[in-house]
């Protein structure tokens, strides 16, 4: 039996262990000095771009690929560096692109970022960022194999923690943010945590949309275990779409979590965070690290924190298929090797590569927006007349309106069929210049689907027998929130005002309105023009579930909001008592899904009171249309003037959306303004609003979740956003004599309607 060590002889191991480790960091740090002083010899290398990846399953290639592999086997290799600090040496391009893998867990990423940041031997002041890497998705969101871009990178190991089987019983899960209380379900302050800025990474958004625009056309591999797997997934509908390009936001954590109780908290995390819009898509385990390192090193101007970009692919779900268990999906393997996500990790970040380095002339210096990217011809806004895309020449106030041009413009009408949408309709179906190619019903708004459908039926074949133009309603009730239009003006519209039209022998379209959307643009040769005049709820879900439509889309025109103007949800003798003075209608009844439309990126211009407040209806507009009224769609309008001339003589009817539809016509003329970035208020709150609330919604909201109550006082309410691309044309000025004598002529004039057939 040995001795039991005294004095200083007990420390000697471990005294020796520290020497020996501090002799291992001095020679690797010898040994990147040397690279370093190699380097900087000349001057550090510039770098382009770098592209994060986070493990490999062996080698660098030629064996099972991990998220390095595709890289370094498809890239054109200029030269490989050693890289001590790292999991594997650098790979530089013949083009300037590093590319890195930091190892997994956010220990590694945080380490390996950090240390390339500080190798002399490259210079990363300009480079873009690129983390490329596979990750869990949610059902609810996205499917296997598909590409999300993030917004926001949120950190989900900050936290205080209770095990799970201790948790009070009202509790949804054991994790409560730093500074709360109780587990948060909403945006709530927690400024007085800690370490607040490692949780919470915002992405350039601007960056973030332009790489999405570049790249939501890829192809993306289907494979067939991914196809058989998501059969699965019965009642996800996102889960069960092949792979597609979208934009979402992760959570990092290092915890490989699963299951419906912490999918439910990943999703209040992004929340609680990034704010109430956040909408949690994928779960990774490196990214909070490598922003955290990141961060630090923009503080020295070593790299520019604002050219990130995050994309993770979806190899496997956060929540396993009906009928199983979370303990059996947490280490079932993923279908096909995971290679989908591999293959889409490659395809969809080496196109955003590609266009960096094609365009480095110019993005060197200037960061890309989404007017950059595929659809560049399609989204610039401000820049586009009315000859950019197809549309007649300015029709004069005396003229009526000018002779039809060869090449008119394909449009969809979505709306929500009140009176002055009816109007809209019928200037759309008599204007030469339009091609009328699909009607979409926003079941939202003010009227009701089934009758809206029978009326738009009805009211085309009065003014255009014979046409073959398909109708669909999408749902009866917004994104979230219980907003609804007043009843009786809900009973009014869905009435015609009591005006009798023949009814419709057409069926309505066999599908959702968003499914006629796509169906109507994927059968025009032309990028058409949507024009929404009611709730923007189909609009938002088309761009949710058809992103690639996109860049067949030249134009978006909204009738909606309120910038400048006062708002008019307060209506004598239907709404005096709502709190909301700065909010228009079409907005208030759905701010989420207007708030996801103004945010897209989509070339738009909003027809707001701004500028309808200068078309009133008066009882001599009324007067002047009624005089000349020749043909059945004149004549059905003169009678929704009779039966409304209380509404004319209380000064509150404006040409809301006959105005946006002029502005799809004549946008110099009708929509004169100024490009902004714009976003939508809305608050959650636990009061409902009586008064402009329908309890008997559906409990669960567009994305599946519980439905819940929204503030009255701040719901639709238009707010800019500074550092935001202006995408949005704000109509401010228009020819309201011009605008009158426009619609008036194109409705009853006998030769010059496209509904004289």
């Amino acid at each position: 039996m040995k001795a039991a060590r005294t004095g200083p002889d007990r420390y000697r191991p471990r005294l020796l262990a520290s020497v020996a480790a501090r002799l291992v960091s001095l020679a690797v740090f010898a040994v990147t000095t040397a690279f370093a002083a190699g380097a900087s010899a000349t001057s550090p290398l510039p770098i382009k771009a770098v592209v994060v990846t986070m493990f490999e399953n062996g080698e660098a290639r030629g064996d099972e690929p991990g998220e390095l592999q595709f890289w370094a086997e498809r890239s054109d290799i200029a030269q490989e560096y050693p890289f001590p600090l790292g999991e594997f040496p650098l790979f530089l391009t013949t083009d300037g692109v590093l590319i890195l893998c930091v190892g997994g867990g956010i220990p590694n990423a945080t380490a390996s970022i950090m240390a390339l940041g500080l190798d002399a031997r490259f210079d990363l002041s300009r480079a873009y960022w690129l983390v490329a890497g596979i990750s869990g998705g949610d059902p609810e969101d996205v499917s296997l194999g598909s590409a999300v871009w993030a917004n926001h990178v949120v950190d989900g190991d900050l936290v205080y923690e209770i095990d799970g089987r201790e948790i009070p019983d009202h509790w949804p899960y054991g994790f409560i943010p730093l500074g709360a209380k109780e587990p948060a379900q909403g945006p709530q302050d927690v400024s007085d945590g800690w370490t607040l800025d490692t949780i919470h990474f915002p992405l350039n958004p601007q960056l973030a949309a332009w790489a999405f625009e570049t790249s939501r056309n890829v192809d993306i591999p289907d494979m067939p275990g991914i196809r058989e797997f998501r059969k699965q997934y019965e009642g996800y509908p996102e889960a069960m779409r092949a792979p597609f390009v979208t934009r979402g936001d992760t959570l990092s954590a290092s915890t490989y979590w699963h299951g419906g109780m912490l999918n439910t908290w990943a999703n209040d995390w992004l929340r609680v965070y990034a704010g109430d819009d956040a909408s949690f898509m994928t779960s990774n385990m490196e990214d909070s690290g490598t922003l955290t390192a990141l961060h630090r090193l923009d503080r020295t101007g070593l790299v520019d924190a604002s050219r990130v970009m995050v994309l993770r692919t979806v190899s496997n779900y956060t929540l396993p298929p009906p009928g199983k268990a979370p303990a059996w999906s947490t280490t079932a393997p993923y279908p096909d090797n995971g290679l989908p996500a591999l293959e889409a990790a490659y395809r969809v970040g080496s196109a955003v590569i590609d266009a960096i380095i094609d365009g480095w002339d110019h993005y060197s210096d200037t960061l890309p927006g989404p007017a950059d990217g595929d659809a560049a011809g399609d989204t610039a806004t401000a820049a586009l007349t009315a000859a950019d895309v197809g549309i007649a020449a300015a029709p004069s106030a005396s003229a009526g309106h000018a002779e039809a041009d060869s090449s008119t413009v394909p449009v969809i009408f979505d709306t929500d069929m009140a009176i002055d949408d009816w109007a809209a309709l019928l200037f759309l179906l008599r204007e030469p210049a339009i091609d009328l190619r699909a009607v979409t019903v926003a079941g939202s708004g003010e009227a009701h689907c089934e009758p809206g459908e029978r009326n738009a039926l009805a009211l085309m074949d009065l003014t255009r027998p014979g046409n073959a133009i398909p109708v669909s309603c999408g749902d009866p009730w917004p994104l979230d929130g219980y907003f609804v239009f007043p009843t009786a003006w809900q009973d009014d519209m869905d009435s015609l005002s009591g005006v009798p039209v023949p009814a419709s022998e057409r069926e309505p379209y066999d599908g959702h309105a968003v499914e006629l959307i796509h169906a109507a643009i994927a059968d025009s040769e032309q990028p058409v023009v949507l024009l929404a005049t009611g709730p923007l709820t189909n609009i938002a879900q088309w761009l949710d579930r058809y992103p690639e439509d996109r860049n067949r889309v030249s134009r978006l025109v909204i009738m909606g909001g309120a910038l400048d103007a006062r708002g008019n949800i307060i209506v004598p003798g239907f709404t005096d008592n709502n709190p909301n003075t700065r909010a228009e209608w079409n907005l208030y009844v759905d701010p989420v899904a207007a708030r996801r439309v103004l945010e897209s990126g989509l070339p738009m211009e909003l027809v707001g009171l701004d500028v309808t407040n200068h078309v009133q209806v008066t009882p001599v507009v009324a007067e002047a249309f009624k005089q000349r009224a020749d043909n059945p769609a004149a004549d059905f309008w003169s009678a929704v003037l009779d039966a409304n001339d209380w509404f004319i003589d209380s000064g509150e009817y404006y040409f809301w959306d006959v105005l946006a539809a002029l502005a799809v016509v004549d946008r110099e003329r009708y929509c004169g303004g100024e490009p902004l970035a714009l976003s939508v208020d809305y608050r959650y709150t636990d009061r409902p609003w009586p008064g402009t609330s329908d309890m008997d919604m559906p409990a669960a909201n567009w994305r599946g979740k519980p439905r819940r109550h929204l503030d009255a006082e701040s719901a639709g309410v238009l707010r800019l956003l500074p550092d935001a691309p202006a995408t949005t044309l704000v109509c401010q000025q228009t020819d309201a004599e011009a605008a009158f004598e426009h619609f008036i002529s194109t409705l009853t004039d006998a030769q010059g309607g496209a509904g004289d057939e």
